[in-house]
């Protein structure tokens, strides 16, 4: 992250864009990429929003009419209205995150580094900022890379999936690869009229039961989900069935553990 960024220099790598290098080269204020990391805040602690935002303005050297339009689109589609005049130190977490987002977006960057960027933010919070991120991907062109321990994130906004471990590249792909490798596991649950006779599936481990619901296990490259579903219907009267797949993290659990790692 800090390499890519511009904020160490690299040894002996290059980041290419449309086959162009886009790493600053130890050029200040490369206009290419942006990055929003906590411990590197764009925005100064004790003075309103909007004095950060026009000084990164003429930091960047951003013409007045792309400034004026980029500020505009991003303080509507980050609701930062009512924040431009507070100053820093009196945001919460989340406003914060979002003002960073949106000061690290105001000289137009191609590429926009993300580090962790919804911990530690409420549930309401990490919605916004993943919906933006989601718009700012699809209907602008930027490309995102953000590196999170939030397997939310992951599910929620990645298309391609990096898997770092003790230095070492372990996975480079999509989820749905990823889950078809190692999350073949699914977890059903099944609501039904009154049953006291327990549930014998085979194929499928009974996580809980009871006599109008139950839980199962079933790892589908052994069992299909069709076959477990007539075993169920065999036995009782559903009403209704929910199919959920392995969680990310015991996903990536399981490349740790095949890796050894």
């Amino acid at each position: 992250m800090s390499s890519p960024s511009g904020a160490l220099a690299e040894d002996d790598a290059d980041l290419l864009d449309a086959g162009s290098s886009v790493l600053p080269r130890r050029i200040p204020h490369d206009r290419a990429c942006a990055a929003v990391r906590h411990k590197n805040a764009e925005l100064w602690w004790d003075v309103p929003v909007i004095d950060s935002y026009e000084l990164l303005r003429d930091i960047y050297k951003v013409p007045d009419a792309v400034y004026r339009a980029n500020l505009s689109m991003l303080t509507e589609t980050l609701q930062l209205q009512q924040l431009l005049h507070t100053p820093v130190r009196q945001l919460s977490l989340g406003q914060r995150m979002r003002c960073e987002i949106a000061a690290s977006l105001l000289h137009g960057p191609r590429i926009l580094f993300l580090d962790e960027p919804t911990i530690g933010l409420d549930a309401v919070s990490k919605l916004a900022v993943r919906q933006f991120i989601r718009t700012l991907n699809e209907e602008k062109g930027v490309t995102v890379i953000l590196t999170t321990h939030d397997m939310s994130d992951i599910e929620a906004l990645a298309e391609r999936i990096l898997l770092i471990g003790k230095g070492t590249l372990l996975y480079d792909g999509s989820l749905t690869r990823l889950r078809g490798r190692f999350g073949t596991r699914r977890t059903i649950t099944a609501e039904y009229s009154p049953s006291h006779r327990p549930l014998d599936i085979p194929g499928a481990q009974t996580v809980s039961w009871s006599p109008e619901r139950a839980i199962l296990s079933v790892d589908t490259s052994q069992t299909p989900i069709a076959e477990l579903l007539a075993s169920l219907s065999a036995q009782v009267e559903l009403a209704d069935v929910a199919i959920e797949p392995m969680p990310v993290d015991e996903v990536i659990a399981g490349l740790y553990r095949e890796l050894r790692l």
